[in-house]
């Protein structure tokens, strides 16, 4: 059995950054929990970017899998909250498969 860990995905597609939007929380996030990693990383704090998350009306976006927690029109005065957040939670979160 292995373990599956939580991973923050941060939408940078066209709707999402269309005025930029989520290029300050790109920044904020590698300020917080370093260079993103894609999903085969084994660092307990996990973020990467995606092209699409499928909530463009909504954006920027940000999805905490595999919990499917979704976070729509995050600015920078959130995105410290849902860090602190996800930080928390990932210290004491796996599922197994």
């Amino acid at each position: 059995m292995s373990q599956q860990k939580l991973r923050l995905v941060l939408c940078m597609g066209k709707t999402c950054n269309a005025r930029g939007d989520a290029e300050p929380l790109y920044t904020r996030l590698v300020e917080r929990l370093g260079m993103p990693h894609d999903f085969r990383s084994k660092a307990l704090i996990r973020w990467e970017i995606a092209n699409c998350l499928n909530h463009c009306s909504s954006g920027p976006n940000i999805i905490i899998f595999p919990l499917w927690e979704h976070y729509a029109h995050v600015t920078p005065k959130k995105i410290d909250g849902i860090v602190d957040e996800f930080i928390a939670h990932s210290k004491t979160y796996t599922q197994e498969d």
